[in-house]
């Protein structure tokens, strides 16, 4: 008798650990997640994070629901799941990284969005793993993701992927390693010029403004007077953003280009190279009658910083040279 009361309650407890350590959780990620999809409000996760008690319980929870069979969790309340651990501050970085090799894409993809959301450099590695993923969408995501966090660890990888066969994978490589700003990239990057998507080359452009490294000029005057017109307005800005004064006349002969784009990108960047160019200033006058009030703008824009920095200089040379120290 004793044997019965006593296998009864071992069965008893067995059952009730299998609850608080499974049902329970699974019933109250369950319900947080369809509360939170109802709602769109981070506030919903941020109470069941706190009653959970922390983040990294909370984060344990989802991953665990995150793991179930699909016939227990659909797999949009899976996403949300993954989704949700971004929220877990520290304790999501962990799950995030393993969700990163799960077998479903979407997931994998909803994962590099959410690891963003931590803010934490130690994401770093698990997002230069996911830029060999098979899924072009979770490398471009990687890429995003690299370049917001901005550890310079990524710049070699970031650079590997500037040759993925996925042109917007290239794109967000690029404008990745533009965030960075490591001079490592001028030369790859100088490489995209080349590339066969318009967006791509133009992306370039705007990446080579960014790092102003004087060995990007002459692929740059290249495309400015042979490209689409996205990456000959690039181009223009970025030799702009270099400075080299050098250019000024390449500059003034696009500001007749057919596109007003091209026409506006090369009249602010003559604003940063030519003060007291005589050609630079006359050719942007002859723009404050363009058809484009954007052109018209940008000519109004440059001819008033050239005007400035004419004045400074003027006010310098006319300042006393000091005396020579005996």
């Amino acid at each position: 008798m004793h044997v019965a009361w006593a296998a009864a309650l071992s069965v008893l407890l067995a059952f009730g650990g299998f609850c608080y350590f499974l049902i329970l959780p699974y019933c109250g990620v369950r319900a947080m997640i369809k509360d939170y999809r109802r709602s769109q409000s981070d506030a919903v996760v941020g109470e069941w994070i706190l009653r959970t008690g922390g983040s990294e319980i909370a984060a344990k929870r989802l991953a665990y629901y995150s793991r179930l069979p699909d016939w227990i969790v659909p797999l949009r309340h899976k996403e949300c799941a993954v989704h949700c651990m971004g929220m877990c501050q520290p304790g999501g970085l962990e799950p995030l990284a393993i969700a990163l090799r799960h077998d479903d894409a979407g997931i994998r993809l909803t994962a590099s969005q959410a690891i963003l959301m931590l803010n934490d450099p130690r994401a770093t590695q698990a997002l230069i793993s996911a830029l060999r993923d098979e899924n072009p969408d979770v490398r471009e995501s990687a890429a995003n993701g690299l370049g917001s966090i901005g550890e310079l660890e990524a710049v070699m990888p970031l650079i590997a992927a500037l040759k993925d066969p996925e042109g917007d994978v290239r794109f967000r490589a690029a404008w990745a390693l533009g965030n960075l700003g490591d001079r490592r990239a001028v030369i790859p990057v100088m490489e995209l010029l080349q590339d066969e998507n318009q967006n791509v080359r133009a992306e370039a452009t705007s990446v080579l403004g960014v790092l102003r490294d004087s060995r990007a000029v002459k692929p740059l005057l290249r495309v400015l007077v042979r490209d689409r017109s996205l990456v000959r307005a690039g181009a223009a800005e970025a030799l702009g953003n270099i400075g080299d004064p050098r250019q000024t006349g390449a500059l003034v002969s696009v500001l007749a280009d057919e596109d007003p784009l091209v026409r506006q990108c090369a009249a602010s960047a003559l604003g940063k190279l030519a003060p007291g160019m005589r050609a630079a200033t006359e050719a942007l006058e002859s723009l404050l009658g363009d058809e484009s009030s954007e052109v018209r703008q940008a000519a109004r824009e440059a001819l008033e910083k050239i005007k400035k920095a004419q004045e400074e200089k003027q006010a310098k040379d006319k300042q006393p040279a000091e005396a020579p120290v005996k």
